[in-house]
């Protein structure tokens, strides 16, 4: 894994760990938040090891449809 995928699994890995616990704790939509990021920065660490990126949010999903689902 590259210096820069492992950078955005971490951030994946912290957003999921956060939305877990707010999740425990009734936050329902601070969990929602914290889980689309742990997506978000999921999606950008996948994206990152094909050395793929996008600068926006809507350009990572966009990305990773063609890069992962659409093309296989």
């Amino acid at each position: 894994m590259s210096p820069r995928s492992k950078e955005f699994y971490d951030r994946a890995r912290e957003r999921l760990q956060g939305a877990r616990k707010n999740l425990e704790q009734g936050e329902y939509a601070i969990t929602v938040g914290a889980a689309y990021y742990a997506m978000l920065y999921g999606a950008r660490a996948a994206l990152s090891e094909r050395d793929r990126h996008a600068k926006t949010h809507r350009g990572t999903w966009n990305m990773l449809r063609q890069t992962l689902v659409a093309d296989g």
